[in-house]
């Protein structure tokens, strides 16, 4: 009985058994394996530390909020204020930094002769002038007061005492050596030596004006021929223009040239019959009349000579509104000493008058500047 009851239970079992099996392959769905990468597998924290990083995650979130309402607000930009510059007085200039900022130039006198000009520069674009003809400088500002002292070899020559121009005169193809010295109130003394050469001096060229009212028949004056070199000169000849308005033209009219040795006659040239000049109203002019000297018109070192011009047959007209004028106009000088430079000063000779009118003049008799 017992074998029987075991047998049925065992053989029930494997019938269970089966049809389970059988449900199961059917209710799966096919599956295909595939070999994946190894997984890097990562220790799992224990309860602890997860608690411990939940909880230090929460106290820092929670710390950040607690102190971040207590953080100092950044402030607002404010614009920036450049700091003023520092200024500082000017060091006092001494003798030497004086003359060490000092320079010279040469200018040139009428008379051909050269005087110094010193300038001294004290920075920022300042300075001042002085010259030989100054005791002291300085005595304001940043330059205390300084006595000069001067030494040239040669010496210079002194101007005439009721010269109003006393600066000392320097020579013409001259070398010259000058010390220059300054002393302050502390009597520091310091020095400076320049050196330079004078030209050889020129031929200046001018009008003598003798006479510059025209006057009827003859007009007399003449060209001054200053030689201020050291050297003499040989001129022989000149080339001049000559314009002329308001003058009777019915009869001739002369220029002439005088030897200035003999005041024999050198050229004569006719210009009633000069053409109308169109760059003057009312003018007539020749231009380009060229006198050669036959004869050697010597101008000795360091003097003068004068060429006498005249101009014959005047006859002034009366015209309302033109003074009657006569113009000569130097325009070369021909000379054979061509190291010396020419300088033609105001080289022009003007004769002119004004026409009486008695009905303008106001019961006033003619005078100096009418014609006569």
């Amino acid at each position: 009985m017992f074998d029987l009851l075991y047998l049925v239970t065992y053989r029930t079992g494997e019938i269970i058994a089966s049809v389970a099996a059988v449900f199961v392959a059917f209710s799966q769905p096919s599956v295909e394996i595939i070999n994946p990468s190894p997984i890097l597998v990562l220790p799992v924290p224990t309860s602890t530390e997860l608690i411990e990083t939940a909880v230090s995650t929460t106290t820092s979130t929670a710390l950040a909020a607690a102190v971040a309402p207590l953080s100092s607000p950044k402030p607002a930009p404010t614009a920036s204020v450049p700091k003023p510059k520092q200024s500082f007085a000017p060091k006092p200039a001494t003798v030497q930094s004086i003359l060490e900022g000092t320079t010279f130039s040469l200018g040139k006198r009428s008379d051909g002769t050269y005087w110094v000009s010193l300038r001294t520069d004290i920075g920022n674009g300042s300075g001042f002038d002085w010259g030989f003809s100054d005791s002291s400088i300085g005595g304001s500002g940043s330059v205390p007061q300084m006595k000069t002292s001067f030494l040239c070899d040669p010496q210079w020559i002194s101007p005439p005492s009721n010269s109003p121009d006393q600066n000392p005169i320097f020579d013409v193809n001259t070398s010259y050596s000058c010390n220059i010295s300054l002393t302050d109130a502390m009597l520091r003394i310091a020095e400076k030596k320049i050196t330079f050469k004078t030209e050889n001096g020129r031929l200046v060229v001018k009008s003598s004006n003798l006479g510059t009212t025209l006057r009827s028949g003859t007009d007399n004056n003449g060209f001054v021929f200053d030689n201020q070199s050291d050297s003499p000169i040989n001129v022989n000849g000149i080339v001049v223009d000559v314009s002329f308005r308001s003058l009777n033209t019915s009869s001739p009219i002369a220029l002439r040239f005088y030897s200035p040795d003999n005041e024999s006659l050198i050229s004569d040239f006719q210009i009633q019959n000069s053409p109308p000049d169109p760059l003057k109203l009312n003018f007539k002019t020749t231009q380009g009349i060229v006198v050669s000297f036959p004869f050697t018109f010597t101008v000795k070192p360091r003097s003068q000579r004068m060429l006498p011009v005249q101009i014959l047959g005047v006859q002034p007209l009366n015209e309302v509104g033109i003074n009657p004028e006569i113009d000569i106009v130097l325009r070369q000088v021909n000379y054979d000493n061509q190291g010396i430079k020419i300088s033609l000063v105001s080289p022009a000779i003007s004769w002119s008058c004004i026409p009486y009118d008695a009905l303008t003049s106001g019961g006033n008799l003619p005078n100096e500047s009418n014609c006569q």
